[in-house]
């Protein structure tokens, strides 16, 4: 285990932190998890701390001799104002430890906003809705579409069809399921985001990482299915109107509405310039659907 780099992970019990611990912990890298709760989903080989990340200063604390921050913090979707002053607390506090700290930030989609929808494969040099100034620490950022694998439960796929599956039930979901769809294994999420932290050149860029293959929704569901053994389950679409009402009732509901036009629309990723730079394998999509289904099933 290397002694003169410790990797921060802000995050580091939830689904995207914690597959970046695990694929840090097999390159034989020393981990410091970071969590509001100061606890821990590892063992005594990840060191914890509690921080806020709300509270600068116990931020700075977290902080304190770190070389790199892996910042894979996530929110609710309605508390996604409240991300930029966790931005910057995260750089405050990194840059008065030290300009030597690396930043790699997991970031979604989110960003490019409706306007880039169904033109073409979404691609990094398209504009944010909002964009940031550079400053003096080095960062570099990764981005996924929804994601799925075994314990992604947050998600769009965990809740709407492993889980549906799992109990026997139906899957019903939004949008026109014919329209490609992109979807991110969250081992392979966590492999790019660490790819880019140990590669210098990965620094002041955007990356789309691996993602797996961009099939019509319909066509990714059914190939559950059959994994699943459940092809009797019937596949359909949520009619907008019960969405409507139930973000009246409900909040993930409500979540789910604010990103509908993503399953409207063709939703591809373009992530050409991270296979094209860097030499990693990823998960075929089969692979990662056996997988995922296996955790759902034996849970």
């Amino acid at each position: 285990m290397s002694k003169t780099e410790v990797n921060v992970v802000l995050g580091g019990n939830g689904n995207i932190g914690s597959y970046v611990i695990t694929e840090l912990l097999s390159r034989g890298k020393s981990v410091r998890l970071v969590s509001r709760s100061g606890r821990s989903i590892f063992d005594n080989s990840v060191e914890v701390v509690k921080a806020d990340s709300f509270d600068l200063e116990s931020l700075k604390n977290a902080f304190k001799g770190a070389t790199k921050i892996y910042h894979c913090l996530g929110l609710p979707y309605q508390d996604f104002p409240k991300l930029e002053q966790v931005m910057k607390n995260v750089l405050s506090a990194a840059t008065e430890e030290g300009n030597h700290i690396k930043i790699i930030y997991a970031d979604n989609l989110y960003a490019y906003g409706e306007r880039n929808i169904g033109n073409g494969g979404l691609t990094e040099n398209m504009k944010h809705l909002a964009e940031g100034k550079k400053g003096k620490i080095k960062a570099t950022i990764g981005k996924g579409s929804d994601f799925f694998g075994p314990g992604a439960t947050n998600s769009i796929l965990g809740m709407y069809v492993f889980d549906v599956l799992a109990n026997g039930k139906n899957v019903r979901l939004l949008g026109n399921l014919d329209k490609r769809h992109s979807f991110i294994y969250l081992p392979d999420f966590a492999k790019g985001l660490v790819t880019l932290g140990e590669n210098e050149n990965s620094f002041g860029e955007v990356w789309h990482l691996p993602h797996t293959s961009s099939l019509p929704t319909r066509k990714f569901v059914q190939m559950i299915l059959k994994e699943a053994k459940k092809e009797d389950k019937k596949i359909s679409a949520m009619p907008k109107l019960m969405l409507l009402i139930g973000t009246l009732f409900n909040k993930t509901a409500r979540e789910f509405n604010e990103v509908a036009y993503q399953w409207e629309k063709d939703f591809v990723v373009d992530d050409s310039k991270f296979r094209e730079t860097f030499d990693i394998t990823y998960t075929p999509t089969t692979e990662a659907i056996t997988e995922t289904v296996g955790f759902y099933l034996e849970s």
